[in-house]
């Protein structure tokens, strides 16, 4: 046995047990976890490597310890005991809305939850923001604290905050912009974008310039904003109040820096419409679109869209995976965020009638026809061929 190969031994000796606490995150490990299969013990379980070749690179033994650990980990991570919970801090409690917007503010962690339709199925004007203060969730009401100064198309009143419900809105640089949505004005959706500046209270109108295909009036789309270059991406949306509105499979991009509306069309892709869905920012360079109908009030269940959609700016390329093997029968009108840290996708409640569940969460390393093709392009900045998102392992 040449000296190389008396080293890789070694190597491996040195790694050949290791205990379970060492390869798996603390986080997923509790001694209270009654869940955990039987013929693993939390404490005292080995991995053991043995080397079937002593001529093996220590880089393959290293592979096979760490799928060996990667099996430990999904049966935890498949079977989530609950969720980190907070105290309640104060005294106001935010009634149930449905069709409001909710956005982050990515600086300071604050979620803006504004509008929507409340129990009674009236629009609503509230503005409610939601901040984490130590070990505490404080919940403000901030509708007053808010007043439109500009005339809107929807003349709406002057020094009060407007309502909405079926909009969307993001948050760029310490404002929140809303846009579209149902004002209850008779036979048609909004289409304007207000500005609304969180620290001021100000609401008025921000100025768009078409300069191709125009961006007409719609409810129940969907945005999220791309910091790194200043747009937001806008997606599908009903397009008119009634039941046989048209649902639209537009993609458009707004660049705040110009004012102006970019209608994106791609060759070898064709958008499904959809309505009630979300749309998340991935990364600076990628896009995900999950949930929604492609039918207005559909019921049936082949309507809901039960696919994750992936778009790269940087490629123009679009593409698709099923996530209905994964738990994901598809929902309507629900938030949802991917995490690139944790490798998961959050896909929160939606509309009681479309409902399969409370919550969802989609680890991808648990995904195995995903876990070469899907989580490692998207926790890139970009990638050459988008084409891989849809492909299988053999």
């Amino acid at each position: 046995m040449n000296d190389q190969a008396v080293e890789n031994v070694d190597n491996v000796k040195n790694v050949e047990n290791v205990m379970v606490d060492d390869l798996v995150e603390d986080e997923y490990l509790n001694d209270d976890d009654e869940w955990m299969d039987d013929d693993v013990d939390d404490e005292s379980s080995v991995i053991e490597i043995v080397p079937v070749n002593v001529e093996a690179s220590v880089a393959e033994q290293v592979k096979e310890m760490r799928a060996e650990q990667e099996k430990i980990r999904f049966r935890k991570l498949i079977q989530p005991k609950q969720l980190l919970s907070t105290n309640f801090s104060g005294t106001y409690y935010p009634p149930g809305r449905i069709f409001q917007s909710v956005c982050i503010d990515e600086r300071n962690n604050n979620v803006y939850v504004y509008g929507g339709f409340s129990g009674n199925r009236s629009p609503c004007s509230l503005i409610t923001r939601f901040s984490i203060e130590g070990n505490e969730l404080k919940v403000e009401d901030l509708t007053d604290s808010f007043q439109l100064v500009e005339a809107t198309e929807a003349k709406d009143k002057l020094g009060k905050t407007p309502f909405r419900e079926g909009h969307t809105a993001v948050i760029r640089k310490g404002k929140m912009y809303v846009l579209a949505g149902n004002a209850q004005r008779t036979g048609t959706f909004e289409k304007e974008l207000l500005e609304f500046d969180l620290e001021k209270g100000n609401i008025k109108p921000y100025q768009t310039i078409c300069l191709g295909k125009p961006f007409t009036p719609r409810a129940y789309h969907s945005a999220t904003y791309i910091e790194k270059r200043d747009v937001m991406c806008v997606y599908g949306g009903k397009m008119k109040p009634g039941l046989q509105s048209g649902v639209s499979n537009e993609l458009f991009l707004f660049h705040f820096q110009t004012h102006t509306w970019e209608n994106i069309e791609l060759r070898d892709f064709i958008f499904p419409p959809l309505s009630g869905h979300y749309i998340f920012k991935i990364n600076n360079d990628n896009i995900g679109i999950i949930g929604g109908v492609s039918k207005p009030y559909s019921e049936e269940k082949e309507d809901l869209n039960s696919n994750l959609f992936v778009y790269n700016l940087e490629y123009n390329s679009f593409s698709a995976i099923d996530l209905g093997p994964y738990g994901f029968n598809g929902r309507y009108s629900m938030p949802a965020a991917f995490s690139a840290s944790n490798q998961l996708l959050a896909i929160g409640a939606g509309n009681t009638s479309y409902r399969e569940g409370d919550f969802t969460v989609i680890y991808f390393e648990t995904v195995e026809t995903n876990s070469e093709h899907f989580v490692k392009p998207l926790l890139l900045n970009s990638f050459d061929d988008v084409s891989i998102i849809c492909q299988t392992m053999e």
